[in-house]
């Protein structure tokens, strides 16, 4: 069951380094299907921009999964290599882990909570 997801973007590729972005994208989506496979991640799927502003916007992946099974993920060596690489030839990368399903209602929660300890009532 997924309950997380990790959202990456891009932008443009850095002048000079446009062959190597592609093929760091390639190894990407090789590293996701395998994660698959693994167990790690239960789904994953890529998009690139057709219309907007490419220098901020290219592109992006949403890796899908277990919310301890992605924290893990993204702290594993392989992920951050993985990573740097991708700084290294493109532009304004992000990466934000989202929860959602039951995670929600525990992120409302623990929110409440620190709304009333911090006497916050509107």
């Amino acid at each position: 069951m997924s309950n997380a997801s990790v959202y990456i973007t891009w932008g443009s590729s850095i002048a000079g380094r446009e062959t190597k972005g592609l093929e760091v994208f390639g190894d990407a989506l090789q590293h996701h299907a395998k994660w698959k496979q693994e167990g790690k991640i239960t789904d994953h799927k890529a998009y690139l921009a057709t219309h907007g502003d490419y220098d901020r916007f290219a592109g992006c992946i949403i890796l899908e999964g277990e919310v301890d099974k992605l924290r893990a993920l993204i702290d594993t060596d392989d992920w951050k290599l993985l990573e740097l690489r991708a700084r290294h030839v493109v532009n304004n990368v992000q990466v934000v882990h989202c929860i959602g399903g039951n995670e929600i209602m525990k992120a409302i929660e623990l929110a409440t909570t620190a709304r009333k300890q911090l006497g916050i009532t509107t």
